[in-house]
């Protein structure tokens, strides 16, 4: 009887290995034009993996995401969980909302919500890698005063 072959994903052995986070941002206000929402940063030694992003808004509203941007402030850092529960381990890559931007960067993805929808952009099978000391910034465009959030999985490993 031949023996079976369980082929497991990058992002499994990394969330067995507790090296798996989510993050969000949880809904925040967002007013008229563009709002610089939320920020994502590596640290110095770990390559982070961006296996899933989850964008949500209570009203029509414009989501772009940027690589590179230039920040004067990082914004409030939000709370981060560990995929494994129990034998986790710290994290590197940093969610944060409300930075200070001066400079956006290259546009990666662009696209339009309908009011109480959500976006899921699922790169398991071919995750969005950030080299340590990299970035990445969302930024929300609003035709008036409502509600928006932003949250992701990601996967750390040594470089």
């Amino acid at each position: 009887m031949p023996k079976s072959l369980i082929v497991r994903s990058r992002s499994e052995a990394c969330v067995d290995a507790g090296k798996g986070f989510v993050s969000h941002t949880g809904p925040h206000s967002v007013v008229n034009g563009d709002n610089r929402f939320a920020k994502f940063g590596t640290g110095s030694t770990k390559v982070i993996r961006i296996t899933r992003m989850i964008c949500a808004a209570d009203a029509n509203m414009r989501f772009r995401i940027t690589q590179g941007p230039t920040t004067t402030a990082d914004g409030a850092a939000q709370a981060i969980l560990n995929r494994r529960m129990g034998k986790g381990q710290g994290n590197e890559g940093v969610l944060y909302y409300g930075p200070t931007v001066t400079s956006e960067g290259s546009v990666v993805y662009d696209f339009w919500m309908l009011a109480s929808d959500q976006v899921i952009l699922d790169f398991k099978d071919s995750p969005w890698v950030l080299d340590p000391g990299n970035s990445i910034l969302v930024t929300v465009a609003a035709g008036g005063a409502n509600n928006a959030s932003f949250g992701m999985e990601w996967d750390e490993e040594p470089r």
